[in-house]
């Protein structure tokens, strides 16, 4: 019997139909893929924070209790979040791939991270922002949340994608097939970043497969 793939999961931060949050994402995953080649026992997972999946269907903060006191996933009492607590708890590392709006991160994304606590703690994590300018304040914002607030192993390298004007406001968007995209030679403004993501992926695979002490992170 074969031992259970070691998951990744990469948070598309959008929901906006249309829009780069898919093509990046896959961008970003195939470059995830070449990194992790080596470790076969790493699963690449591409987790869309809208969840069409009916396990995650995620809505506002209503529950009673505090994510940061619970320790028993059957204490949240709404099977969503359970599942999503079960999905969490069985990935070993994150990318969050997220646009900027109006110099934050959208909120759909913050939902996602806000139903949880402890099972965010300690776990390595990428953050990729994109946007007119790179998406860098998302990405700060990003940084005091997942790294301040819940306590994750961030990895240091930014990699942060400046949209070309059409990408923005005109009719173009990243292709969701990234092997389509490089045998057409779609999208081959992105190259630029390409060394930056595999910097950073090469560090997030370095903080998972090196896991800290285990008294370091307790609460």
């Amino acid at each position: 019997m074969s031992a259970t793939p070691i998951r990744i999961a990469v948070f598309v931060g959008s929901t906006r139909k249309g829009g780069n949050g898919i093509g990046i994402s896959n961008w970003v995953s195939s470059g995830l893929s070449k990194v992790v080649a080596s470790h076969p026992e790493l699963d690449v997972e591409i987790v869309p924070v809208h969840f069409t999946s009916p396990n995650y269907i995620i809505g506002p903060l209503i529950e009673d209790v505090v994510p940061a006191g619970v320790k028993d996933p059957a204490k949240y009492g709404n099977t969503a979040i359970i599942n999503w607590s079960h999905f969490v708890s069985s990935c070993k590392g994150f990318v969050i791939v997220s646009p900027q709006y109006n110099w934050g991160y959208p909120g759909e994304l913050k939902n996602a991270l806000d139903h949880l606590f402890n099972e965010w703690v300690g776990k390595p994590l990428a953050i990729v922002t994109y946007g007119g300018h790179g998406g860098n304040k998302a990405g700060e914002q990003l940084r005091q949340v997942t790294g301040g607030g819940l306590d994750m192993r961030l990895v240091e390298q930014k990699v942060e994608i400046t949209l070309p004007r059409d990408y923005i406001v005109g009719t173009s968007s990243v292709a969701t097939d990234a092997s389509v995209a490089a045998t057409e030679g779609k999208d081959s403004w992105l190259q630029p970043f390409e060394k930056p993501l595999e910097d950073a992926m090469e560090s997030l695979l370095a903080l998972i497969v090196s896991p800290p002490a285990e008294d370091s992170r307790k609460h």
